[in-house]
């Protein structure tokens, strides 16, 4: 009972045993407690293990059993994760699910394209049911689109043929790619593909529609030098004033005063942005400011983003290796 979970079938089982000694035998007051769950039961995907070493009781044993302790902690991890999942049967029984996620549940490619102002066109189309949008081939899941882009370290239309046997893939890619030169005729029409004159822009787009926020004020500060500091200061002045408040650049993504997630970039690019602006806005986020640096303004990773304020600190010589003049 204490591994239950409202509106999710699981199945699990409890464990309590006597701890056993480095060399040979057993402890005759120290135990191990357990429980190992399965979920959804009705079609098993995934499997939690819980472990304690040694849970304390001055008073009984008994109470610090695998069903007192490992089955509750089992409970409270899977009623975090099930959202993340999409386990639709927790989802439907909760009734209380936000509109931005309901949002998420419920889009389908024809609803996304319909929105986006980037020119496109499209291949092979079906209207599925979009459950994500990623440039990293490694995160590709069922609906989900896959935005190929030509990087400088890779090139997305390299792994596109690792893909094939993953059902409902939308492909975005360069109006000018010759797709036969990375995968034959037969496969391509395993995928809806999208033509477009600027993948970033339009998996942008998408992105800004598929990963919804309610964030109140969306701010950025771009220029040379000084960007960290002000982004540091700003959030600080926010939540001193106990305000939601986030930041977004070099020091990694910040909400209150909690790192939430390293920097890989100064600026994230477009669909991490916006994917990471929804987590924030459900954390119940109302204030923000990201650092832009040139480099990201230059490949659209902030479009097609409306910000409340952009304060500009200065612009010096650097990055002339990739901007070449001032």
């Amino acid at each position: 009972k204490k591994a239950s979970i409202k509106g999710l079938k699981i199945g699990g089982k409890t464990g309590t045993a006597r701890k056993s000694k480095d060399k040979e035998g057993y402890y005759d007051n120290k135990i191990v407690t357990s429980f190992i769950g399965v979920f959804p039961v009705e079609n098993p995907k995934y499997i939690l293990f819980i472990l304690f070493d040694d849970p304390k009781n001055e008073n009984s044993l008994l109470e610090y059993y695998g069903g007192n302790t490992a089955a509750p902690i089992f409970s409270k991890i899977v009623e975090k994760i099930s959202p993340i999942l999409m386990l639709k049967k927790y989802t439907e029984s909760l009734g209380e699910v936000v509109k931005i996620n309901r949002w998420y549940k419920q889009v389908r490619l024809n609803k996304l394209l319909a929105n986006c102002n980037t020119h496109f066109k499209i291949e092979n189309g079906k209207n599925i049911k979009v459950l994500g949008i990623t440039s990293h081939s490694k995160e590709i899941k069922k609906n989900y689109i896959f935005s190929v882009i030509n990087g400088q370290r890779y090139n997305g239309a390299d792994f596109i043929s690792s893909l094939k046997d993953i059902n409902n893939i939308v492909l975005i890619l360069d109006k000018n790619m010759v797709l036969s030169d990375y995968i034959p005729n037969k496969i391509q029409e395993k995928f809806v593909r999208i033509y477009t004159e600027d993948v970033v822009l339009i998996s942008g787009e998408i992105a800004s529609f598929l990963y919804k926020n309610n964030i109140s004020s969306i701010n950025a500060v771009t220029g040379t030098n000084g960007k960290t500091s002000i982004a540091e200061y700003t959030r600080q002045i926010w939540n001193y004033n106990k305000t939601k408040a986030a930041s977004i650049g070099t020091l990694g993504t910040f909400f209150n005063k909690k790192l939430l997630f390293p920097a890989k970039l100064t600026t994230p690019d477009s669909i991490t942005l916006h994917r990471t602006l929804n987590k924030l806005s459900k954390k119940g986020c109302k204030n923000i400011i990201i650092e832009a640096s040139s480099i990201g303004i230059n490949q659209n990773r902030l479009f097609p983003i409306k910000f409340n304020k952009i304060a500009f600190t200065n612009l010096t010589r650097d990055h002339l290796d990739y901007h070449k003049n001032m």
